[in-house]
């Protein structure tokens, strides 16, 4: 009778899910006609006649279900799965409990009796880890802080912390970087190793529910383990803890256990050394540096030098007067904005029979026996002393970019007669760098022979070439 009362439990139950087996069958072939659909009319699909239809189709179509309908086993497996539950179920039965076949197999795979079984679920679903784990919160609590306590006093933090440049304050900086949220769960479970919190919450539980350890893989009818949920409580638990030990270092109590951190105090004297490198540095800099930046050039503040400034408009003959200067000089240089002017002097000097040599940033060539030599302005020899030199387009001292090359041609070259030749507007503000420097200065003012008249219409090439125009 009871053996009777056995099979006919079990196959109840793999009929089950069976049925639930062939739902789901149903239910993906019919995934492509749901798409789609919002969560009312899928609802609506599945109670309609199509969906009912296919199911019981599949049903009807299903060997295998239609025998557990007749309560005959075809399936050897589960003919030798009902003999060996068989002992198990009549237990159930005799206690007037569930058949759940999920948690009978769970049973026989653990090798746990019923009670036990049975022990464990209770424990877990009347939440009696939890209330176990609540009355050692405090005195968990209590060890971990003392844990975090020697952590963040003892643990060498330089090797995880980089404090960026510039950084003054160490322990600042490792309060943002480190611990910019306090003392985080992830703190507690560094400063408790190599323990660990969860460890220790578990073994307050297996330690008064012995049943829960053997019983970690029996089914629940939720279809989740026992150790799942216990691992839940220990979490929730564990999350209570962090809670509580972070409440205990406050900001205040954080930084003052940080500054007696040895390996923080270290980077804070490595900073302070720093620091005071960079002043040292600063200090001799600005030492260094003369008051007035006309004192950068200490060899040509020892002459006397004399300036003479040819303005005047373009082509008025400023630059040819000063070259023709050059030519008499022992020892002179010429200085132009380009590369092609310096060229230009350089191939005309030489085919008038005076050496010249052409240094620029592109190329130079050194003529054997040069007395002049031709560059451009960025290139100034302020080192060498000369005769003559001559400063082509001074007025280019304001431009935004390459100003700073033209004053450093009026202030540092080093030669007793300086040409500067300019444009008119430039003329103030070279006479004030001249009187500065207390040299001396004399304008040759130059005049254009010829008008120059900007065309009344659009220049097209080369139909606008007339006879005698140059093009450059």
């Amino acid at each position: 009778m009871s053996g009777k009362s056995a099979y006919d439990s079990y196959m109840k139950a793999i009929a089950a899910e069976r049925d639930k087996y062939l739902y789901k069958r149903a239910l993906n072939r019919a995934k492509p006609e749901m798409r789609g659909m919002s969560a009312d009319e899928r609802e609506e699909y599945l109670e309609g006649k199509a969906f009912q239809n296919a199911l019981y189709h599949a049903r009807r179509s299903d060997a295998i279900y239609q025998a557990m309908l007749r309560g005959e086993l075809t399936l050897d497996y589960m003919q030798a799965e009902q003999e060996r539950l068989a002992p198990l179920i009549e237990s159930e039965l005799k206690h007037n409990h569930e058949i759940d076949l999920d948690f009978l197999r769970s049973v026989e795979k653990a090798r746990v009796t019923l009670k036990q079984a049975h022990n464990a679920l209770r424990r877990v679903t009347g939440a009696a880890p939890a209330k176990m784990m609540e009355g050692h919160l405090r005195r968990l609590a209590g060890e971990v802080e003392v844990k975090v306590e020697k952590y963040l006093i003892r643990t060498d933090f330089s090797k995880t912390l980089k404090p960026e440049e510039g950084v003054r304050q160490i322990v600042s900086y490792a309060m943002k970087t480190l611990f910019p949220h306090g003392v985080t769960p992830a703190t507690v479970d560094r400063a408790f190793q190599p323990q660990s919190v969860r460890g220790a919450l578990r073994a307050v539980v297996v330690q008064a529910f012995p049943e829960l350890e053997l019983c970690g893989q029996i089914v629940m009818p939720d279809g989740k383990t026992v150790a799942s949920a216990l691992q839940r409580a220990i979490e929730q638990a564990h999350g209570d803890v962090c809670q509580r030990v972070a409440k205990r270092f406050p900001a205040t109590r954080l930084r003052s256990l940080l500054n007696d951190n040895v390996s923080l105090t270290r980077l804070q004297k490595q900073a302070d050394q720093q620091r005071l490198q960079e002043l040292s540095l600063r200090s001799a800099l600005l030492d260094a540096i003369p008051e007035h930046y006309r004192d950068l050039y200490p060899l040509a503040r020892q002459l006397k030098r004399r300036f003479i400034l040819h303005l005047g408009p373009t082509n008025s003959g400023k630059t040819y007067e000063g070259v023709e200067r050059l030519r008499m000089a022992r020892c002179g240089i010429y200085l132009g904005p380009l590369r092609l002017l310096a060229a230009e002097q350089f191939d005309t000097l030489n085919l008038d029979g005076v050496p010249c040599s052409l240094v620029t940033g592109e190329e130079q060539i050194r003529v054997p026996g040069s007395r002049v030599q031709s560059s451009t302005v960025e290139m100034a020899d302020l080192k060498t002393h000369y005769d003559v030199a001559v400063i082509d387009e001074c007025q280019m001292i304001g431009d935004r970019d390459r100003g700073g090359a033209w004053t450093a041609a009026i202030l540092g070259p080093c030669a007793d007669e300086i040409h500067a030749c300019a444009s008119p507007d430039a003329e103030a503000l070279l006479c004030r760098i001249i009187t500065e420097c207390g040299d001396e200065y004399t304008i040759v003012r130059h005049h254009r022979m010829t008008p120059l008249v900007a065309e009344k219409e659009g220049f097209q090439f080369p139909a606008s070439v007339r006879r005698g125009d140059a093009l450059i």
